[in-house]
């Protein structure tokens, strides 16, 4: 199923009219004015009742103010591939953004100038001069960038967190007017909801891998006992919300095929870190299955899987759950 919404504001169109906004939720509306400036949320400054334009936006999305805030307010920006930027000189992966982990977002303006530094300057940047206050960053030869080309960010792989709804969004921008002349205030792009996981679905996904624990530990021998568990794991992550299809998926593509040979497998560790809530008790022993034909090693490596996920609860969105290379994820070890 597509959720991809496609916006286009022109450059002589109405700002103030909703066909022309794209409302994210009900305190984000994006949009551009007609004279051209920075994207920014309309909401907020109706909101509060604040005149809006050329000038106000700038100074907002350049920290000009002391209560200037980088632009698109109530909205943080990252990069989360390198996508169409690989040949970048001062590409720095380490900079991209992360999804389910907040702190790695930057303002509108600190994002701009990071692509902007990255494809312009052989020097990497390395950290923002000022998270707060401030969209230069750092050089790894102790220069600093200010520079701001919005024309870097069409077609690059950008994502969107909102704090206050803790909602994720990824922006394929393909057009966006620039400077005087080049379609001011015109901007098209392509918006798709990235669904975050909450902290009863994570522990629908532990509940599930004890589950499979369990019953590898009692060393089930038949087909039968093999597809219950299994039946047992999807029922649970059923109930699992947004995460059941491609967690479902990844179950199906693992026992695609056979094993013949017998399977020792120390059992997984249970789901501790970063988890609040308290996990059925550890399985620490190990799991001797002499069985062939019958699988195992797919289950060991399905319980892997969702402790992959589960592990890292901060990376809490369906699509890039889906993005992840499944067939390598399920062959390899479990990362603590």
């Amino acid at each position: 199923m597509n959720y991809s919404i496609d916006f286009t504001k022109g450059y002589r169109d109405d700002y103030k009219k909703k066909k022309f906004q794209d409302r994210i939720n009900d305190s984000i509306w994006f949009t551009r004015l007609s004279k051209g400036g920075p994207l920014f949320n309309y909401k907020y400054y109706l909101d509060n009742k604040l005149n809006v334009n050329k000038n106000v936006l700038i100074h907002d999305f350049l920290f000009i103010n002391k209560q200037s805030m980088g632009g698109t307010i109530g909205v943080k920006w990252g990069i989360l591939s390198d996508l169409n930027i690989s040949n970048a000189p001062g590409l720095n992966p380490s900079l991209f953004s992360v999804l389910g982990v907040p702190e790695s977002f930057y303002y509108f303006s600190q994002m701009c100038t990071l692509i902007t530094t990255m494809m312009n300057n052989s020097n990497k940047p390395l950290a923002l001069v000022d998270t707060i206050h401030n969209y230069a960053w750092k050089l790894e030869n102790n220069d600093h960038s200010d520079n701001i080309n919005m024309c870097y960010l069409k077609n690059v792989d950008l994502a969107c967190y909102i704090p206050d709804s803790n909602e994720y969004f990824k922006i394929k921008i393909t057009h966006l007017g620039n400077g005087e002349y080049d379609d001011p205030g015109y901007i098209t792009y392509e918006r798709t909801p990235l669904f975050t996981v909450s902290p009863p679905v994570i522990e629908n996904v532990c509940t599930a891998i004890n589950t499979v624990c369990s019953a590898i530990e009692n060393a089930y021998t038949t087909t039968d006992d093999v597809c219950s568990v299994i039946n047992t794991v999807c029922e649970a992550l059923q109930n699992a919300a947004t995460i059941t299809e491609s967690i479902s998926t990844a179950f199906n593509e693992s026992i695609t095929e056979p094993v013949n040979e017998s399977i020792t497998e120390s059992i997984v560790k249970p789901i501790t870190k970063h988890v609040s809530f308290n996990v059925t008790e550890p399985i620490t022993k190990t799991a001797s299955v002499k069985t062939p034909n019958k699988k195992f090693k797919q289950i060991v490596n399905m319980v892997r899987a969702v402790n992959v996920i589960a592990n890292k609860p901060k990376v809490t969105n369906v699509r890039t759950i889906m993005a992840l290379n499944w067939k390598t994820m399920l062959n390899s070890k479990t990362k603590k």
